[in-house]
């Protein structure tokens, strides 16, 4: 079966829905370094 709808016991979506969707959705808590500084 594919998990295509989130659970009502399910309160994020699962991990492989997150994997599928990809760059769909935005990185929370990964800025994108800017000429090297966060490096």
């Amino acid at each position: 079966m594919a998990t295509t709808t989130i659970s009502p016991r399910q309160a994020l979506p699962s991990p492989n829905q997150i994997l599928s969707l990809g760059p769909n959705l935005p990185k929370p808590i990964e800025p994108k370094p800017r000429f090297g500084k966060y490096l």
